[in-house]
């Protein structure tokens, strides 16, 4: 499967949108789809302008992406129907290059993208409660130094 890792341009967020809305049903099913659905505006006009996007393209379509603050992974996501290809995998690689260390924050109810981010060399570092959904969420760090 060929992917090809870019920068993204405007004309890419309504894919970016649909495939965050999508996967984010699909893996937080804990949180009411309402509520992802409600945040679709923010993140078209606050979360993703503000932050470094980088998009994964197969087949001429957007499947994913990543978005960074800093050396912050504020979103990780793959369209549902392209997920277990290889393509998160894909997005993480591009950034471990950029960067010494990454951090990232995941939901503890959300087994799968633990998972996915464990066998990615990234370790829990500490627990907190996420206020806006009154839900534990992990910290996890990924450090070059590290790195199996």
């Amino acid at each position: 499967m060929e992917i090809i890792i870019r920068k993204y341009h405007t004309t890419d967020i309504d894919a970016m949108l649909e495939i965050w809305l999508q996967a984010s049903i699909l893996t937080h099913s804990f949180i009411p789809k309402e509520i992802w659905e409600n945040e679709l505006d923010a993140m078209r006009c606050k979360y993703l302008p503000n932050s470094d996007n980088t998009i994964a393209i197969y087949k001429g379509n957007v499947v994913g992406f990543v978005a960074m603050i800093e050396n912050h992974i504020a979103a990780i996501f793959v369209h549902p129907n392209m997920q277990n290809k290889g393509i998160g995998k894909a997005l993480l690689n591009h950034v471990k290059s950029e960067n010494e260390i990454l951090t990232l924050n995941v939901f503890a109810k959300n087994k799968s993208s633990i998972g996915f981010y464990e066998k990615q060399n990234f370790f829990i570092k500490e627990t907190s409660l996420n206020s806006d959904f009154n839900e534990d969420e992990y910290l996890m760090i990924w450090s070059k130094n590290y790195e199996n």
